[in-house]
C-alpha cells in the first residue's frame, strides 16, 4: 500500500513538473542525395595601432613621430597632434627657475600649433611618419643652465562625421 501511494504521488508531481525543451539548429547542412550546400566564410581583424613618441629631445634636434601597424575600419583614420604644454598658456617655452626660452616647432616649413593634426594615418596605409623640428630660439639666450618643458602628444582615432 504504501508503495502504492509513493508511486501515486510521484506520478503528480511528475506530471505537474514542467519541463522546457529547446530544439537547437543543427549547424550542418544534411543532404541526403545529390546538391548543393553553401559554407559561410569568416575572418575578423581587431582594430588596433602602435605609435611612438620618443621621450625626450633637445632644441635644435628633429623628433620622429611614427605610427606602425595600423588596423581601422573604413571610415577611420588616426591622428596624432599636440594638446597641450607645461606653460600655463599652452605656449611653446622652456623654463629654467623664474628664466624663460621661447621656441618653435616646425614639420618641413610649416609651424606646429597646438591641436594641429601632425600625422594622419588611414585608409589602405598602414604606417606614417611625422617629422618634428624643435628649433632653437631665434634671440641666444643670456642665463647658463639648463631649461625644460613638455609638451603632450594626443593620439586619437577619428571617424567620418
Amino acid at each position: 500500500m504504501k508503495k502504492s501511494v509513493f508511486a501515486a504521488a510521484l506520478a503528480v508531481v511528475m506530471a505537474s513538473a514542467s519541463v522546457t525543451a529547446f530544439a537547437t539548429e543543427n549547424p550542418n547542412h544534411q543532404l541526403t542525395g545529390t546538391g548543393t550546400a553553401n559554407t559561410a566564410v569568416t575572418y575578423e581583424v581587431d582594430p588596433g595601432y602602435t605609435v611612438t613618441i620618443p621621450k625626450s629631445i633637445t632644441l635644435g634636434e628633429t623628433l620622429e613621430v611614427k605610427a606602425e601597424n595600423v588596423t581601422l575600419y573604413d571610415y577611420e583614420s588616426l591622428v596624432v597632434s599636440i594638446s597641450a604644454t607645461s606653460e600655463e598658456d599652452n605656449s611653446f617655452k622652456l623654463r629654467n627657475g623664474l628664466r624663460a626660452l621661447t621656441y618653435t616647432i616646425t614639420k618641413g616649413e610649416d609651424v606646429v600649433d597646438l591641436d594641429s593634426a601632425l600625422l594622419t594615418v588611414g585608409g589602405n596605409a598602414s604606417s606614417g611618419t611625422a617629422e618634428l623640428k624643435f628649433n632653437e630660439p631665434e634671440t641666444a639666450p643670456t642665463v647658463a643652465g639648463t631649461y625644460s618643458g613638455t609638451v603632450t602628444f594626443n593620439v586619437r582615432i577619428n571617424g567620418m562625421a
